[in-house]
């Protein structure tokens, strides 16, 4: 067999390892160019709402009500992050993700297409939904796709994601609405969620990692206890029902006492050192302490003692006498120039 031959049989071999390792790269950065997509998307319906709100509250009246306008959307968001991550682990993460988008897009479209201001609040509580999703599983797919080494990357790709809709969103809704209007803001969204749908739908669909059952009325009661406190207009009086439920367990909790025997500073270093060095016991090392607080000496100098100034008038009002230091009594000076050998 001639090295001609050889040579094209091992390239051969070789070639579909390649092919594999070429793909699995591009399908990684699909996955991820997508996921920043939808992430932003999500987070910048968020922050562009402000500097639409007078231009809404003029064409749909109602002004009194606009700020459920971003109240709502928050909510909605928030309540849906622990059935998101529940849909993720049961049916896996890139059908829910494709799930979240179209439920963002459709939801976005409803925004777009009100013509009141109740119908505009309730496609806002609805845009939460899959606003919220998105941003709960942008962080399962990017879990599920990258190894642990990668992960730190990923998060702060994904928080400058973040940053970037609260610095972006405002300026854009203002250029958006000054030139094509507040509903095309909210269209824009459509095209750029199938954008990043398609994107995610390249990856390989994932198993599903888990079948339990979550309990609806977990669910139910998460739900009624943020709601509640998120839409109450003012916090209830520290004597009311709700006050004195909140603050029980507080009240009942019984406190630890803490052992005296030792600082928290040299607890757990002084336990594994030799009796020299420890800096509770006697003095007989020259190191310095461990782990201990500098403290000032009380008196560098101390008046001379000395007999009456009228019969020695050429004797120095002061003197200084050497100082003994004990290396485990950190900056305590002996006020008798005897060495102190105990804390």
């Amino acid at each position: 067999m001639s090295e001609t031959s050889l040579s094209s049989g091992i390239g051969a071999t070789d070639t579909p390892a390649q092919s594999h390792s070429a793909d699995a790269r591009s399908n990684r950065t699909s996955l991820l160019a997508g996921v920043l997509l939808a992430l932003f998307l999500a987070a910048a319906d968020s922050t562009v709402v402000g500097s639409l709100l007078p231009t809404m509250a003029n064409q749909l009246g109602q002004a009194d009500l606009y700020p459920w306008l971003i109240s709502a959307f928050l909510l909605t968001s928030v309540l849906v992050t622990p059935l998101a991550g529940f849909a993720a682990d049961r049916y896996g993460g890139r059908t829910t993700m494709l799930a979240a988008l179209l439920a963002f897009a459709v939801t976005s479209a409803a925004v777009a297409a009100a013509t009141t201001m109740p119908l505009l609040i309730a496609a806002r509580a609805a845009q939460g939904i899959g606003a919220g999703a998105v941003a709960a599983l942008t962080y399962v797919v990017i879990g599920q796709a990258f190894g642990p080494d990668e992960r730190a990357r990923m998060q702060a790709m994904l928080s400058a994601v973040w940053g970037l809709a609260a610095v972006a969103g405002p300026a854009l809704g203002t250029a958006a609405e000054a030139t094509v209007g507040w509903r095309r803001v909210f269209l824009i969204n459509l095209p750029l969620a199938a954008l990043a749908a398609f994107l995610v739908r390249r990856v390989p669909p994932a198993q599903a990692q888990s079948s339990r059952t979550i309990s609806p009325w977990a669910l139910l009661s998460f739900a009624l206890a943020l709601g509640g406190a998120l839409c109450s207009s003012k916090p209830p009086p520290w004597t009311s029902p709700p006050s004195w439920m909140c603050t029980r367990p507080v009240v009942a909790t019984k406190p630890v006492p803490r052992p005296a025997s030792a600082s928290p500073m040299t607890t757990r270093t002084s336990d594994s050192l030799p009796p020299s060095t420890r800096t509770n016991g006697p003095a007989v090392s020259n190191r310095p302490p461990i782990s201990a607080v500098p403290r000032a000496p009380k008196r560098l100098s101390r008046p001379a003692q000395t007999a009456d100034p009228t019969t020695q008038p050429s004797a120095p009002a002061m003197t200084k006498r050497p100082l003994a230091v004990s290396p485990t009594v950190p900056w305590e000076a002996s006020a008798s120039g005897r060495r102190v050998t105990g804390a």
